[in-house]
């Protein structure tokens, strides 16, 4: 027969268990959602530098139709691209000036040091973050030079050695410091 006593003693042991028991299963939930929220965090780098690829290559597009009759990229620069509409309007932070995805400058500039005829158009995109670099640089531009921090990965110019298809090595190695500035030159189109 069981007293009072001890009827309260094996309600507290059972409270004591229930109590041990939702620890643990708050601990696994935590655990859990933390690995979720980490393959989340992942996967949002490579959608932003997925997407900023392609707000970009839609940039180089946009320009190479507009100077398609031209016989060079001459006239061309920063303020110009925000007076036609070449980026989208929330990148664009005063005349000129266009942000990437995150924060830092997107600069067109024509690069006659590389190729004296201008037909050559440099993207310089600065402080790329590390955890998005590697997917942003080798991103499927059409390009024919990509460059990080200055270290040339992909050339299919005829200035300097050719490197085809895009070097990931060096692109893994380059970007494992952060944050990078990536550059990409594109040429003109003619029709």
């Amino acid at each position: 027969m069981k007293t009072k006593t001890s009827i309260s003693a094996g309600k507290k042991q059972q409270r004591g268990y229930m109590l041990t028991e939702l620890l643990l299963t708050v601990a696994i939930i935590a655990v859990v959602l933390s690995g979720i929220a980490g393959v989340i965090a992942t996967q949002s780098a490579t959608q932003i530098s997925q997407r900023e690829g392609g707000i970009i290559q839609m940039a180089i597009n946009d320009l190479r139709l507009i100077f398609r009759r031209q016989p060079s990229f001459i006239g061309f620069n920063m303020a110009t691209s925000t007076q036609v509409e070449l980026w989208p309007t929330n990148r664009v932070t005063a005349p000129g000036v266009v942000s990437s995805a995150w924060g830092s400058n997107i600069n067109f500039v024509v690069d006659g040091a590389l190729d004296p005829s201008n037909q050559t158009m440099r993207a310089d995109i600065d402080d790329v973050p590390q955890e998005g670099c590697s997917d942003f640089a080798s991103y499927a531009f059409s390009a024919s030079r990509i460059a990080i921090d200055g270290q040339v990965v992909l050339n299919t110019t005829g200035f300097g050695p050719q490197l085809n298809p895009i070097d990931i090595v060096a692109v893994a190695a380059q970007c494992d410091s952060a944050p990078s500035d990536v550059s990409i030159w594109f040429t003109k189109d003619y029709f």
